[in-house]
């Protein structure tokens, strides 16, 4: 079992910061850069904080401004979250792929549909992909690469009350037409009945790609399965370790086990679990006995230690 490393308040470092009003890309010249992390005592901050005003601070040495991300604005909204999903060299130029979230008003009206942003550092212009699937509800979200090259896409569904007993995971980017497209071939992972009798909301699954270009899904309330890439087949592993679990985030170890944790820990005494899929082994770890019970982020660094960090905020009583 690899060792577990806890750091407090945030163990993921934001390299890039996104604003109310938009976003920007900062890069670094500095390769001995070294972060320091402050403890959490220091980082939280009251309730009544949550309030103040956001300000801009503009990024300091040795980080520089490399591109601006516009946020969207109409006579209503004024609006740009965006995130930074991959970079990859394509024919020898690099990019740097953004995604935009897609924007809806209160009755569901769709202001502005998601995309990915594609940044060119070398000629510092802008190319725009949508993420939808053709005419459907289906969006792409996070992003992979296999070793050949390949661009893939995690899917999931705007429309959560009309979704039928499978549903799409999985898409591909076509680099003719410059959209995605979903898997073809029946790459479906069915959606549990107690899901649907829970008006059809379904989490995102969970994915990891692997070093051999496999792409393994954690379905909640149902299992664990296996796309092969080069052959196209879809298995399924195993179970979960329980019904109750709503899964939140899965990493690579360099060992190649996966680590993956769920939603609400307090509903049971397991939350981190290790799987490794050479054996089919599922083991239970234990966490900290903390006041606070949010993690936010999971990695795994070059020596094999896991991180998780951990969020929340002081109340009055310093507590």
């Amino acid at each position: 079992m690899l060792r577990l490393k806890w750091l407090l308040p945030i163990i993921i470092i934001i390299l890039f910061t996104v604003l109310y009003l938009g976003g920007r890309v900062f890069s670094s010249m500095d390769e001995d850069l070294v972060c320091s992390i402050k403890p959490f005592d220091e980082f939280a901050y009251l309730p009544d904080d949550a309030t103040r005003p956001i300000s801009e601070i503009p990024p300091g040495p040795p980080w520089q401004d490399e591109g601006t991300v516009l946020g969207y604005e109409n006579d209503t909204f004024r609006f740009g979250d965006v995130s930074i999903e991959l970079a990859r060299t394509n024919n020898e130029d690099q990019e740097i792929w953004i995604f935009e979230r897609p924007f809806e008003s209160f009755d569901g009206t769709i202001i502005k549909e998601g995309a990915f942003l594609i940044y060119h550092p070398k000629s510092q212009t802008w190319g725009e992909v949508s993420a939808k699937i053709g005419d459907t509800s289906l969006v792409v979200r996070d992003l992979f690469i296999t070793k050949d090259g390949t661009l893939w896409g995690r899917l999931y569904n705007r429309k959560y009350s009309m979704l039928p007993n499978e549903a799409p995971i999985l898409s591909r980017f076509n680099e003719t037409t410059q959209r995605f497209e979903a898997v073809p071939g029946g790459f479906d992972v069915p959606i549990t009945q107690d899901l649907q009798e829970h008006g059809g909301y379904v989490d995102v699954p969970a994915i990891v790609l692997d070093e051999q270009d496999n792409f393994w899904i954690f379905m909640q309330k149902d299992g664990i399965y296996r796309y092969d890439t080069k052959t196209g087949t879809l298995d399924r592993q195993t179970d979960l370790p329980a019904t109750e679990i709503d899964l939140l985030d899965a990493t690579l170890s360099i060992d190649g086990s996966i680590y993956f944790r769920i939603i609400y820990p307090y509903r049971t005494k397991q939350f981190l679990f290790q799987f490794v899929p050479e054996t089919g082994e599922m083991t239970s770890l234990e966490i900290p006995n903390q006041t606070w019970r949010l993690f936010s982020g999971m990695l795994v660094d070059r020596e094999g230690n896991l991180w998780l960090g951990a969020m929340g905020y002081l109340s009055k009583r310093g507590r």
